[in-house]
């Protein structure tokens, strides 16, 4: 009887012995043996002869092992974290009953092999009498995506902070949301339209989010003094002015027109521009 590995072996629990008369043919019996055929191509084979005085006449018959069917499914990760056969990727395979064999580990885009996943059936023993089912697990793959983060400057364009940009990682298909952090001195300006503020994780195409802050706003006060007759100079709290500008911008006082008075250019205290700050 042919073994899983090819080689052949006698089943002694089929051989039979007799005798007869010298001169007499003797034919072997090709008997039906459970899930093997018998191999009439084999050279091996001797089927019949003649008894022979003196002589041991030995019949062989070879018998080949059937083939049975085995099943590979693939299963794949969905988005909900379950997983799901693939019907078009499932194949139905032949082989000889007691032979082992293995599931082909296939590679998919946007998958990886899950090695860990106990559900795993990557080899077994073909037989006959329950089909043998292998099972490969594949969970969804991951790509990296970007987020920038871009801060107006005080001439009013937008620059990218390399210092805040992030680079993660993420499932494939997933959709991912750009953290919107705080920052000192911006606001995030939500109407802006270049913000990509989500999007779904692409391992061909990539992909960047992108947050915009505008900077944010403080007040300044310009205050105006005038001389007195003792040579002093006193602010006039009615003129005080109070205004706000985006921070960093440089201002400017207004250099007004009061009767009676006029700018006094050289005097040292005057603080005629500065830089708006929040602190």
């Amino acid at each position: 009887l042919e073994q899983p590995n090819g080689s052949y072996v006698c089943d002694q629990t089929l051989t039979e012995s007799g005798s007869g008369e010298v001169g007499t043919d003797i034919s072997a019996e090709v008997k039906t043996i459970e899930n093997y055929s018998f191999d009439e191509n084999n050279e091996n084979n001797v089927l019949s002869g003649k008894l022979v005085k003196d002589e041991t006449l030995e019949l062989f018959v070879y018998y080949t092992l059937n083939q049975a069917n085995y099943v590979t499914e693939y299963y794949f990760e969905q988005s909900d974290g379950t997983f799901a056969v693939s019907e078009s990727e499932k194949k139905t395979l032949s082989a000889k009953i007691g032979a082992s064999v293995s599931a082909e580990k296939k590679s998919f885009d946007g998958f990886a092999f899950d090695e860990s996943n106990e559900n795993n059936v990557l080899n077994g023993t073909v037989n006959a009498e329950s089909e043998l089912t292998l099972k490969v697990y594949y969970v969804i793959g991951t790509a990296t995506y970007t987020t920038e983060y871009y801060f107006e400057q005080t001439d009013g364009t937008f620059a990218v902070s390399d210092s805040e940009k992030t680079t993660l990682n993420e499932k494939i298909g997933a959709t991912v949301t750009a953290e919107q952090k705080n920052f000192d001195g911006y606001e995030f300006d939500e109407n802006n339209e270049s913000n990509v503020l989500s999007g779904t994780v692409d391992a061909e195409n990539g992909l960047t989010l992108k947050v915009y802050y505008v900077l944010g706003t403080a007040n300044y006060t310009t205050e105006y003094y005038f001389e007195q007759i003792d040579g002093s100079f006193v602010a006039d709290d009615d003129e005080k002015t109070t205004l706000s500008a985006k921070i960093g911008t440089t201002v400017t006082a207004e250099q007004k027109t009061f009767d009676g008075y006029f700018f006094d250019e050289n005097n040292e205290n005057n603080v005629l521009s500065g830089a708006v700050n929040a602190e």
